[in-house]
């Protein structure tokens, strides 16, 4: 199917030019699903434990959203847990944390012992933060997580996934003037006058 849009361009070899824009593309593809897959490993994805927490005495009650306070405290495989890690749990700007269990992972064949674990945000698994406070590092979820849990930030991986998007989009359906852009094109690929392709049987 595929070939069809490359047919479509007026070229001397579209087959040729298909293998060789799937092949280039694929480089780029293939880099950006490392990065993902980076920043969605234990290397990268920003995880703690929790404790019950308690209402904090600056707080109304008014709000009438139901949930639970719960106090964000350092894992016990790593106690030394950067400051960054808590504030980035605090902003305004987080919306949900993501529930994780260690039976949840999922082991690749990477080098790095950290980056085998991929976490998989599912969405049943997303809890909504309702409030924050700050100065004693708990947040107002609208239900407490499993007791064993752990709880992560999904990292925002928007951007890369458009882009993966984009150039298996190019791979299928090339345009002329980026198709060109990529790989040089030159007269070499201009079909010849009173040329027509024909593709093997």
């Amino acid at each position: 199917m595929a070939l069809l849009h490359y047919e479509n361009l007026d070229v001397h070899r579209p087959d040729i030019l298909m293998r060789m824009s799937v092949s280039g593309l694929k480089i780029f593809y293939d880099f950006l699903t490392r990065a993902k897959r980076y920043m969605e490993s234990d290397s990268a994805v920003m995880r703690l434990a929790w404790r019950e927490g308690t209402p904090p005495d600056d707080v109304e009650d008014g709000k009438g959203e139901k949930g639970s306070w719960i106090r964000l405290v350092e894992r016990e495989d790593r106690p030394n847990e950067p400051e960054e890690t808590f504030r980035s749990f605090l902003d305004e700007n987080v919306k949900d944390v993501y529930e994780w269990k260690l039976a949840d992972e999922r082991r690749e064949s990477t080098p790095h012992p950290r980056d085998r674990i991929v976490f998989k945000f599912k969405p049943e698994s997303g809890i909504r933060v309702l409030d924050r406070h700050p100065e004693t590092q708990q947040i107002f979820i609208e239900r407490a997580p499993a007791k064993n849990a752990q709880l992560l930030l999904r990292p925002n991986t928007y951007s890369i996934e458009r882009q993966r998007r984009a150039l298996r989009a190019l791979q299928n359906a090339p345009q002329r003037g980026t198709t060109c852009l990529c790989y040089g094109c030159s007269k070499a690929w201009t079909m010849p006058p009173g040329r027509t392709y024909r593709p093997k049987a």
